[in-house]
């Protein structure tokens, strides 16, 4: 079958225990035995998601994933890197002193590690020492070398804080940045422009397939992007309202095996009709 199927991890293929389950586990295999092509789209980096793409069979150099929301798409083996947008040094210099001053704690996160700057009184940082993702390294800004580079920026706080202190950005960030407000507890900073579903489209043009042969599969607002590119968005039922809304389909949820529903009936299922 000639389709790409998008995943999301969080929310997504993974239940509530942050675990895949065994029937969304051999909904893949089967998707994988009928030709169809998985990637996995997340806002982790690939050293997070290693042993998930071992699980699921996708831990070689001819499968691909969309890490950091969309910044870096990379062979899950060998590191082969597709497409790559990140932000510099000097959008560090920029945005962490406005962010500081609105008591923001700005954690930057690179392909190796997450640098952990100096937080406001009171607002300690939450991204590397919760996601424990990566190794966390605590630096002063002036300590960061000027020709590093950072798939994205996160905030990542008390969700009131973080709320009441958005209106307060400046205009020019939301014109020269994508941010993402995907989780109540968490803001991105990315390169303008980068999201999951320009580096879904990009993935999809290297491999040789058309936007109507591409599928989505996602729960949150980080997922929107790829749902507008993917000739067929699917919704898990624990989707936030808007993606619910935005799906050409809804599936059960993360907990349900959503994943292995959407497979089977939405697009595995599609394919035998057509040869009937």
């Amino acid at each position: 079958m000639k389709a790409l199927v998008a995943i999301d991890l969080d929310g997504t293929l993974l239940n509530d225990e942050k675990a895949v389950s065994p029937g969304n586990r051999q909904a893949i295999q089967e998707a994988l035995a009928a030709g169809v092509d998985v990637v996995i789209c997340t806002g982790r980096p690939l050293a997070a998601i290693e042993a998930i793409l071992e699980e699921i069979g996708l831990d070689s150099a001819d499968h691909y994933s969309v890490t950091y929301n969309g910044a870096l798409v990379l062979a899950n083996q060998g590191q082969e890197v597709l497409f790559e947008e990140s932000l510099t040094r000097a959008d560090l210099d920029r945005i962490y002193p406005v962010l500081y001053d609105l008591a923001l704690p700005l954690e930057a996160v690179g392909r190796d590690r997450v640098y952990q700057l100096p937080y406001p009184a009171g607002y300690p940082g939450q991204y590397g020492d919760q996601r424990d993702f990566l190794p966390t390294e605590q630096v002063r800004l002036a300590d960061l070398a000027s020709d590093l580079t950072f798939p994205k920026l996160v905030v990542a706080t008390v969700p009131d804080h973080l709320d009441a202190q958005i209106p307060q950005l400046p205009q020019a960030f939301y014109q020269d940045y994508s941010l993402i407000h995907s989780v109540p507890e968490e803001l991105e900073f990315m390169a303008q422009g980068i999201d999951k579903g320009k580096a879904l489209g990009i993935l999809a043009e290297r491999l040789g397939y058309r936007q109507d042969q591409v599928y989505a599969l996602g729960d949150e607002r980080n997922d929107a992007a790829m749902f507008a590119y993917a000739g067929t968005s699917i919704a898990m039922a624990n989707s936030q309202p808007d993606i619910l809304e935005a799906a050409d389909y809804v599936s059960k949820s993360n907990n349900d095996d959503g994943v292995a529903y959407a497979l089977r009936e939405f697009i595995l299922k599609k394919d035998e009709d057509l040869i009937q």
